[in-house]
């Protein structure tokens, strides 16, 4: 997966909540999240969970490039994630939103929704 972008914007990749301001030297930067929604026993009297979650990219420009830019970040994302399936974790269509500019930045979120099966 990571081969997918090292080419791409997406490289620049911040892990977690790091709330840092953007630096106009620095832009455009992806803060990248993973979060799990639900973990369950998929069959009754099994030790098989299935756990479903998504995967968040909120993509940080300058306000002056703004969506544009952003956009090319996200097209980038989706050809990373969408409707593709990575050792058995599966992900599904990348929903794209908008926030917009906000001081000097520009933001836009993409997120994937995502399953896979653990076995124990």
């Amino acid at each position: 997966m990571e081969s997918l972008w090292t080419a791409t914007p997406l490289a620049r990749i911040i892990h977690g909540d790091n709330r840092a301001p953007m630096d106009a030297n620095t832009a455009p930067w992806v803060r990248l999240n993973h979060i799990v929604y639900s973990s369950n026993n998929a069959e009754i009297g099994t030790s098989f969970q299935r756990v479903r979650g998504a995967i968040v990219a909120q993509i940080f420009t300058t306000s002056n490039s703004g969506e544009k830019e952003a956009s090319v970040i996200a097209d980038d994302f989706v050809s990373v994630f969408q409707n593709k399936d990575f050792d058995g974790v599966t992900c599904y269509a990348v929903k794209i939103t908008r926030i917009g500019k906000r001081g000097d930045e520009y933001q836009l979120n993409a997120e994937v929704d995502f399953k896979y099966d653990i076995f124990s």
